[in-house]
């Protein structure tokens, strides 16, 4: 727009509630209000705070059309009929004027000016679309549930893997999805324009199935069952390892679930008897049987 010439940049406040500030380009009007007349003038300051323009228009003529993310303060006359109309970009939409002691969700506000300087903020909601997707293969992910916060509203991906949020513009928001069968995945970003991001999921392991293992207790000379003899099982792979233990029965048993080596590695097994000494052995289970029996012999003391 070459009517325009940025002279500097500023921060300015978007409008109450939001809590965010956006780096906006001050705007030089070449042109100006229509004639004051004898009636004083004040300054009109327009910013169009996210991806959308506002045109402005004073007694029914278009004074000035300030872009998107640029602000510019105009004299005008007191008394004289203003409209402001927010346009937003294609992928966002209008929100709110800020700087009015009212919210107003209209992207067209007309007002007669006063008799001071007026600041008002158009604020612009921007679309951001959520692709969820395979990790290993890039495909979409359809029927994924992605979830936003702040908010906690929830939408599901289509055939295409994507779902789509309106958000406000200048502030960072979290996506997180889920789909059957994935390991949960989540991405973050900061938004002050429409936008796309991805999340890419893990498919998710089964739980390894445990084994039912008895641990069967006897005399090293005799083969005789030893009951109340203390088994202790501990080591193995972070989470499926093991610190546990139990008491042998009067068949010499104590029972214990535990996960197979392929995923937990070995146990280490430490078992003690009064009139026995005590022994340990390193325990490595195969994935099958699903119930297995290993015995433990105790020498005498």
């Amino acid at each position: 727009m070459d009517k325009y010439a940025a002279v500097g940049t500023v921060l300015v406040a978007v409008g109450a509630g939001i809590g965010a500030y956006y780096l906006v380009q001050k705007m030089s009007s070449k042109s100006s209000a229509p004639p004051p007349g004898t009636a004083p003038q004040r300054n009109l300051k327009v910013v169009s705070n996210g991806p959308g323009s506002v045109k402005v228009y004073v007694n029914g003529q278009l004074v000035v059309e300030i872009p998107a993310y640029y602000e510019d303060t105009i004299p005008v006359a007191v008394g004289s009929t203003v409209k402001l109309a927010a346009i937003p970009n294609s992928g966002a939409e209008f929100y709110e004027w800020g700087g009015l002691s009212t919210p107003y969700y209209s992207s067209v506000i007309s007002f007669t000016m006063p008799n001071y300087d007026v600041s008002i903020t158009a604020i612009f909601y921007a679309k951001v679309v959520v692709r969820v997707a395979d990790a290993a293969t890039g495909m979409p992910i359809q029927g994924a549930t992605v979830t936003i916060t702040p908010g906690g509203t929830s939408k599901t991906t289509g055939w295409n893997g994507t779902a789509s949020f309106l958000v406000v513009t200048g502030n960072t928001y979290c996506f997180t999805a889920t789909a059957q069968g994935y390991a949960e995945g989540g991405e973050c970003t900061y938004v002050i324009k429409p936008t796309t991001i991805t999340i890419y999921l893990n498919k998710s392991q089964p739980a390894p199935s445990l084994i039912t293992v008895d641990f069967h207790v006897q005399d090293a000379d005799t083969g005789s069952p030893i009951a109340g003899a203390t088994v202790h099982v501990s080591g193995g792979n972070f989470p499926y390892g093991a610190d546990m233990t139990g008491l042998t029965d009067s068949n010499g048993d104590a029972v214990f679930q535990l996960y197979p080596a392929s995923v937990a590695g070995s146990y280490t097994v430490t078992v003690s008897a009064s009139g026995y000494q005590t022994k340990s052995w390193t325990v490595s289970l195969p994935s099958s049987p699903p119930e297995q029996t290993i015995v433990l012999a105790l020498p005498p003391a």
